[in-house]
């Protein structure tokens, strides 16, 4: 392998399993720093999801701690086939872990709403923490000072298909927190590690259904007579479909 040019090298590690992967950063530091750049591991992501036919289900236990990957056919399930991941007492001590409903190029979004969010990969076990946003610190407040009435919004997780960034959103009604226009949006930035407000839709949105990710964009519900999807990507402003 020494012979061989460095580009040629990180595109045969581009198809290499993932477990191998974590072993081979060992070899040298060149390797190490490939397989730990943004673009390597976006494109070694996009080739694994291309490459597996039968998605896995990943489920998490409350009461366990736990995570286990298993094959989506579940009708064939060898106990050999289930994979047990990282407990999740060993990421963080909260009672309890919110899983968005979406992934990206097996990534997954776990959220307690007063702990940190963890994004997490469950092939690599990779796992990053995200600082409190200011929905999180409004909500430990009003914990302290009154029992909560509303329904808590519920964490979107997509791709920024512009920038190739993942992004975990916040959105959710301002009346409740004593906030002003009719929503707040919070987006993670990655390269700042940081919350930032955006444009935020007009229209209120019903807080107990999942946002949904697709193609790049994500999906509310929103209050009203009329019911109305609201939707945001990277590139344009909040729009409405009836």
């Amino acid at each position: 392998m020494e012979s061989l040019p460095h580009d040629i090298v990180e595109r045969i590690l581009e198809f290499v399993p993932v477990k191998s992967l974590v072993r081979f950063k060992s070899v040298s530091k060149q390797w190490k720093s490939t397989m730990e750049s943004q673009y390597f591991q976006t494109k070694q992501l996009t080739f694994g999801v291309r490459s597996v036919g039968e998605l896995d289900v990943l489920l998490v236990s409350k009461e366990l701690k736990t995570m286990v990957l298993m094959p989506h056919d579940h009708h064939h399930i060898a106990a050999s086939a289930l994979r047990t991941l990282d407990s999740l007492s060993s990421l963080s001590s909260p009672p309890y872990y919110l899983v968005c409903q979406t992934s990206c190029d097996g990534l997954v979004c776990l959220n307690a709403y007063l702990h940190l969010t963890i994004v997490f990969n469950p092939t690599t076990r990779w796992h990053r923490s995200l600082p409190l946003s200011r929905l999180q610190q409004l909500t430990f407040e009003k914990r302290i000072r009154e029992s909560y009435r509303y329904s808590l919004p519920k964490l979107g997780f997509g791709k920024d298909k512009i920038n190739d960034t993942y992004k975990p959103v916040w959105l959710y009604n301002s009346y409740e927190f004593g906030l002003e226009n009719a929503t707040t949006c919070e987006v993670f930035d990655f390269s700042t590690n940081s919350w930032r407000y955006i444009t935020s839709s007009p229209y209120r949105v019903i807080a107990c259904p999942h946002p949904l990710y697709l193609d790049g964009m994500l999906y509310w519900l929103t209050e009203g007579e009329e019911t109305k999807v609201v939707s945001r990507s990277s590139y344009r402003n909040f729009s409405s479909y009836l």
